[in-house]
């Protein structure tokens, strides 16, 4: 999966062995958290993406590109249907 780029914003593709270290709440070294994250319900979609391994869609971290910090999550699971995304 590819990085996603904004001005303000950078979508960065999980792991599997990420998620499975996030999932299991270790840290992940490489990856700096602002404060609130990891959200409540970020081992559902973790979880999610663990069950299926689907990768080609998957889950992104949320990074501020101003100082790098994971602010959020979003995940896919599936292409766009019918050309919409």
């Amino acid at each position: 999966m590819p990085e996603l780029a904004t001005p303000r914003l950078l979508l960065r593709p999980l792991t599997a062995g990420e998620a499975r270290r996030l999932f299991a709440r270790e840290p992940l070294t490489a990856l700096r958290f602002a404060p609130g994250y990891p959200m409540p319900d970020t081992a559902d979609g973790l979880g999610f993406l663990l069950t299926h391994l689907v990768q080609d869609f998957g889950f992104y971290l949320v990074l501020r590109t101003e100082d790098a910090l994971v602010v959020g999550e979003i995940g896919f699971v599936g292409p766009p249907d019918a050309g919409r995304s």
